[in-house]
């Protein structure tokens, strides 16, 4: 399919002679915040998760179960993997954040985001790695009396979540896969959230491209092949499909609002 579009341009990046790329988009970023304020429903704390990969985990945590007096009661712990196109630092960004935070507040967890390394400087399967580091580091944090306190005291390792937009959603179900063939009890991987999964092939067949918007079987229809497929597998799978709308649109609050009650919803139906 031609395009006027040049896509370095569109993506605002540069390609260097030795593989790599300058990335001239810059996302505003925001701080983590670890002191408490009155009013403020999250706090947020930054850790580095491997330096000699230098990548780091911010970790979020809603301010009424700090405050609350139910201490036995755990709350779930969710891995969250940013939408970053492979190529896009997003993790610190301020739209991140939002909603890391909300996501913490809504339903209630535990948000665990997770900055992985990024294309072409490195290649998969580094993404996934860097996922499956974060999620050792909870379960060694959790089972260690001097861990970090938020997971050792109030997160519930049996009901840990992963959940990916976009490039995300493909680093949630490859490391899935992954965790299938580990040791990490007692922590559990209690279900996978995948919103807009970046899958497909090196291109679109020519007869997807012919007619997407086929009014009997258009282009994202054809895409619930990938459900389909989990379904023969005998995964149990809750698919939840809009037609309308766009790459992204969970940025446009009565969207997010929306997908917030689905997230929670399937939380709070598959606790243990």
């Amino acid at each position: 399919m031609s395009s006027n579009i040049n896509p370095y341009e569109y993506c605002k990046i540069v390609c260097n002679p030795k593989g790599s790329i300058t990335r001239n988009l810059r996302l505003p970023t925001i701080k983590a915040n670890h002191v408490a304020c009155p009013g403020d429903p999250v706090l947020s704390k930054d850790f580095t998760l491997n330096a000699k990969k230098k990548t780091c985990i911010r970790v979020y945590m809603p301010t009424t179960k700090l405050t609350s007096n139910d201490g036995d009661t755990r709350i779930p712990i969710i891995f969250f993997y940013p939408r970053t196109g492979w190529i896009q630092l997003n993790w610190d960004s301020i739209f991140t954040n939002l909603h890391c935070s909300k996501l913490a507040l809504e339903v209630p967890a535990i948000v665990v985001d997770v900055e992985y390394r990024l294309a072409p400087e490195n290649r998969i399967p580094a993404q996934y790695e860097d996922a499956m580091d974060a999620i050792l580091w909870v379960r060694e944090h959790a089972l260690d009396p001097n861990g970090e306190q938020w997971i050792r005291d109030y997160g519930d390792i049996s009901s840990c979540y992963q959940y990916g937009c976009s490039s995300g959603g493909n680093i949630a179900f490859f490391v899935a896969l992954k965790a299938t063939e580990m040791e990490l009890q007692p922590l559990r991987i209690a279900g996978n959230i995948m919103n807009q999964p970046m899958f497909g092939g090196m291109q679109r067949t020519n007869s997807e491209l012919m007619n997407p918007m086929n009014q009997v079987l258009p282009l994202c229809a054809l895409d619930l092949d990938f459900a389909q497929m989990l379904v023969r597998h005998g995964v149990q799978i809750e698919g939840r499909f809009d037609i309308v709308g766009l790459h992204g649109i969970e940025f446009i609050n009565p969207k997010m609002d929306a997908l917030f009650g689905i997230i929670k919803d399937f939380i709070l139906r598959n606790q243990p």
